[in-house]
């Protein structure tokens, strides 16, 4: 394992700076910055490649942040100077620890699904806070990937890396240039296996609890601004809308997600559960008639 010292701005801090700034760097080097414990935990459980730990110099560091240095987990270790690290850092207060990560994506023909299935498409989505939020709540209710399309927030900005607060690292992540591979995925899918499509917006003409999301699911969510494109709406299955307030009609897309998403956990258990209580009352009807016969 490399260690390296940097102590003034030079290309490498640069470098690295641009990570933090520049969205067409992350790409180009196939780097992105993780801070704090439970976002650089969960890119090492998760098994993501480290690249760099930065830590600053002279500064006693926590029992933690001595741990993974002492790991082997990243390629390089990197002691910085602490005003530099200030600069690169996310947080006011500063950090001790600063992680280079390489970029993981997927695509959809890799992705691992297991019926029913559920994921999560974002439509061009303009904030990377907001993706970041949203893939924390896709995890939290099961969602199998995201898939973002379009001309989109970049998930590995420092930003999203944040909201995100380590689940990023847990959710396989696609992302295509348009909706025309994502479309015609879905019909070679539908010619396999039953698959519905659902979006969603404050003019949609299904209630959401109307709708059974129990089966393999494609939720879409729009835009902030301008919602889901038309050449999705067109293919929706079900087009709900959220029973809001007349007082305010619309919601945050965060907010919508979770919502979308809770609803269709609900559905999932109470059918398991159904399904369970169905088990048990035939198998009491089975051995009482059992019981009577004998």
């Amino acid at each position: 394992m490399a260690q390296l010292r940097i102590s003034s701005k030079n290309a490498l801090f640069q470098q690295l700076l641009a990570l933090k700034e520049n969205r067409h760097k992350r790409h180009r080097l196939g780097l992105f910055l993780v801070e704090g414990t439970t976002a650089i935990d969960a890119a090492v459980r998760h098994g993501w490649q480290l690249q760099d730990l930065l830590y600053p110099a002279q500064r006693r560091l926590s029992d933690w942040a001595r741990a993974h240095l002492a790991s082997g987990v990243a390629q390089r270790t990197v002691e910085i100077d602490p005003a530099l690290l200030a600069e690169l850092s996310e947080r006011h207060e500063g950090t001790e620890l600063l992680a280079v990560a390489r970029r993981r994506e997927s695509r959809l023909e890799e992705l691992a699904l297991v019926e029913p299935w559920l994921l999560v498409v974002l439509d061009r989505p303009k904030s990377p806070g907001n993706v970041g939020s949203i893939i924390r709540t896709a995890v939290s209710f099961d969602a199998a990937a995201l898939i973002i399309t379009g001309h989109a927030a970049d998930p590995f900005d420092p930003a999203g890396v944040r909201a995100s607060v380590g689940t990023l690292f847990d959710l396989p992540l696609v992302q295509l240039q348009g909706h025309e591979q994502l479309l015609a995925w879905v019909e070679q899918q539908r010619a396999e296996r039953p698959l519905r499509v659902l979006g969603s917006g404050q003019h949609g003409p299904e209630r959401l609890a109307d709708v059974d999301l129990a089966g393999n699911l494609l939720l879409i969510l729009g835009n902030e601004t301008h919602g889901i494109s038309r050449s999705y709406a067109e293919r929706c299955d079900h087009f709900v809308h959220l029973p809001t307030s007349p007082r305010q009609s619309s919601l945050n897309v965060c907010a919508a997600a979770a919502i979308l998403l809770y609803e269709v956990q609900r559905q999932r258990h109470a059918g398991r559960s159904a399904a369970a209580a169905a088990t048990l009352a035939a198998a009491a009807s089975a051995a009482s008639l059992g019981a009577t016969s004998r």
